[in-house]
Order: structure tokens, then C-alpha cells, then sequence
């Protein structure tokens, strides 16, 4: 197997890295097609955020989810929700219509087809109608206001469809049970493209197109006049929020920022924050030497004989007298370098021949299982002794010779 240098590896790694890197790139959102009040793409709403500042409407962003609200946050008064980047969910949709029902004043702009939130008002979206001068232009014009329009709603579009010529989408109520409302911009074929709401104690003015009303379009889109009276109708001098939570911007801190201000905007996170200070600085003392280092115990040698006498102790204890006469009769059989305990047999009975006065201890060498006491371990301890200065002595004897 070939081994891959150094100088390869890193080109490998660097072009996984690139790799990836076009690869998430690729995948990314596209952040001009984002229908936000901080993208300055063709699809973004900073134009018509900048243009209600200039108009001296107060306006402000909304960087939080709608349910649930967070802590101490206060729900707005007046709301504006241009085409969800990330889908309203079902339980954000329902406390959106709750809020609208209980005062609350809302521009919402369709974010196309499968509207979790105008779904709850029967509506569904078509392709389109055309804003333009003369109804006859186009045969799916989007028509004038009609004259038995409220007054408010006639304030609200009158001018609208003589602005420009633009492909609207077009809205149309799914059943004859859906919400009431005025149509303020319709189309010939029953569609329309706006709409307003008295839900409740509170308003709510409904567009059928996003794209209207983006920097690229809001200049000839035909929606500028109604989204501009739209803003300050509902806003009515109070903030007018711009939804960007659901556009990817999200204010509430971080956890590490949660943390923070816990620890030290708080008595509790005050005090726990000085105890953990107390708690390192005592570690960092109890951590730190001072003076010289103090030397180290001088070692006691030990007996070489203190295994022996805990060995022999604890067969005592045990009352092994059989197992330390085996131990002795193994020693032996080691010295004398016999292979079995059978061979140390036969060398006993050869000795026994050759050196009667040995008999007695060579008789208790052989029945290590014989002993009933301690006195008799120790004489088959003093003949094994005896045994082994046999064996020295004549090692003498055959080195001298």
C-alpha cells in the first residue's frame, strides 16, 4: 500500500474543504430573493421600509416568534407580515387571527400558494390579474375600486390600478363560508388582489403578491400608492412592526448572552459568580507551594526473610502444615534439578542405600502428608535441612578432588 506524503494529504484536504464549501454555496437561500426590509435585493423591502421612514411613519422590525411571545415582551399593536420565508406554523396562524380578533391591526401579503394563515379565511391564490390604465388593455384587468366601497377603503386604492401595467397573483374565497371582507382591487374574472377585514375588534388588509411590491417593482408595480396608504391607515400613529422573524432574524440573545446577564445583572447570578471566584482563588492557594520542597522519607530496607515469615504465618494460621512440607520437598526436587517428583523419589531411595545414617530423614522427606503437628513440620523441616548439607558436602568434596 502506496503512503500518502504529507504534501498530498494537505492538497486532498484543501480540495474537500473548497468542495464543500461551493457545495454549501450552492445550496444556500438566495439572500436578494428574501422579501425582508433588510435586503436590498430586487425581492427585498428595504425600499419600502426606507420609504415609510422618509413619510415620518414609525416603523420598526419584529425579530421574534408570535407564539409564544417572548418573556416580557409585549405584543404589538400594529403588524405588518410580507410573504414568510419560513412558514407560518398552524399554531402561529391561529394566535395571529386570535390577535387580529382582539384589536390588533395587520398588512398581510400572501406568500403564495398553501397559505396556512389566509387559509383560515377561505382564501386560495390564482396566477393573476394586470394592473392597468384602462380596463379594456387586458382582458383579466384588474379593475377599478367599486364605487359602493367604504370610505376607508376607497382612501386606500383609489389611484391604485391606473399606476403602472404588472402581473398581479390574484386572491379568490374558497367557499361561500369564508370571512366577509371588502375587495378593494378586483379582477374580472371574481379574483382580487386586496382585501380588507374588520375581524373582531380588529383590521386586517390582505395583498395577493409579494413581488409588487419588492425594490425591483414597488416604483411601476401598481402597489405603491396602496401599500404607502395601507402602512399609515393601519399604523395610526403607533410603531408599525416588519415582521423578520419569519425572514431568518431572530433578536432574543443567546444562551451564553442569557448566561451573562443572569450573572451579572442579578443578586443570585452576582452571588454565584463571587462564590465561584472564592472557589478558584481557594483552589489556586491550596494549588501553590510555598517554601522549598520538603524531601521525601529515606526508604527502610526490608528483611529479606519478612516474606518468608508472613508466608509461614499465614500457613500457620491456615494450619497448612501438608502444603509447606510439598513446598520444601518442590525446593529440593529444584536443588537436586530432578524433573518429577517421581525422580526425587528414586534419588531418596539410591541415597538411602548409599548413606544409611540418613535413613531417618530421608524416611520423613517422603510422607510430606504424614505430619499431624508442628513439631513434626519442623523435623521434616530439619530433614530436608539435613538433606541439603548432604548435597553442599559432597559438592565440597567433588570440587576438591
Amino acid at each position: 500500500m502506496t503512503r500518502v506524503g504529507p504534501s498530498r494529504a494537505l492538497g486532498i484536504v484543501g480540495a474537500l474543504v473548497i468542495v464543500l464549501a461551493l457545495t454549501q454555496w450552492m445550496l444556500m437561500p438566495e439572500g436578494y430573493a428574501v422579501p425582508s426590509t433588510h435586503t436590498a435585493g430586487p425581492a427585498g423591502l428595504s425600499a419600502l421600509y426606507l420609504t415609510a421612514v422618509d413619510l415620518g411613519l414609525p416603523v420598526d422590525r419584529w425579530e421574534r416568534p408570535f407564539d409564544p411571545l417572548p418573556r416580557r415582551v409585549a405584543a404589538p399593536t400594529a403588524l405588518v407580515v410580507v410573504a414568510p420565508s419560513l412558514p407560518l406554523r398552524p399554531a402561529e396562524a391561529e394566535w395571529l387571527e386570535a390577535w387580529v380578533r382582539d384589536g390588533g391591526r395587520l398588512l398581510y401579503v400572501s406568500d403564495g400558494f398553501g397559505d396556512e394563515f389566509l387559509q383560515r379565511f377561505g382564501l386560495v391564490t390564482h396566477l393573476g390579474c394586470v394592473s392597468v390604465d384602462e380596463p379594456s388593455q387586458a382582458p383579466e384587468a384588474c379593475f377599478p375600486p367599486d364605487p359602493a366601497l367604504s370610505g376607508a377603503a376607497r382612501l386606500l386604492v383609489e389611484g391604485t390600478p391606473s399606476e403602472a401595467v404588472r402581473h398581479w397573483y390574484s386572491l379568490s374565497f374558497e367557499d361561500g363560508e369564508a370571512e366577509p371582507g371588502e375587495v378593494i382591487l378586483p379582477a374580472s374574472d371574481g379574483d382580487f388582489a386586496a382585501a380588507r377585514f374588520l375581524l373582531g375588534d380588529g383590521e386586517l388588509i390582505v395583498l395577493s403578491d409579494a413581488e409588487e411590491i419588492g425594490n425591483a417593482t414597488l416604483a411601476d408595480g401598481g402597489g405603491a400608492v396602496l401599500i404607502m396608504r395601507s402602512l399609515a391607515h393601519l399604523a395610526r400613529g403607533e410603531t408599525l412592526w416588519f415582521d423578520e422573524y419569519h425572514h431568518g432574524h431572530d433578536a432574543r440573545p443567546s444562551l451564553h448572552a442569557q448566561a451573562a446577564g443572569f450573572l451579572v445583572g442579578t443578586d443570585l447570578g452576582g452571588g454565584l459568580l463571587q462564590l465561584a471566584l472564592v472557589l478558584i482563588v481557594a483552589l489556586a492557594a491550596a494549588g501553590a507551594r510555598f517554601g522549598s520542597p520538603i524531601e521525601p522519607e529515606a526508604a527502610v530496607r526490608r528483611s529479606a526473610l519478612e516474606h518468608v515469615d508472613a508466608l509461614a504465618a499465614a500457613y500457620q494460621g491456615a494450619d497448612a502444615r501438608r502444603r509447606a512440607a510439598r513446598l520444601m520437598r518442590e525446593s529440593l526436587r529444584l536443588r537436586l534439578r530432578l524433573r518429577s517428583a517421581a525422580g526425587l523419589d528414586v534419588w531418596l531411595a539410591h541415597l538411602a542405600t548409599a548413606r544409611p545414617d540418613l535413613g531417618e530423614s530421608i524416611a520423613v522427606v517422603r510422607r510430606p502428608d504424614t505430619l499431624a503437628d508442628d513439631a513434626a513440620l519442623v523435623r521434616f523441616a530439619c530433614a530436608v535441612d539435613t538433606l541439603v548439607d548432604t548435597l553442599l558436602e559432597e559438592d565440597r568434596h567433588a570440587a576438591r578432588r
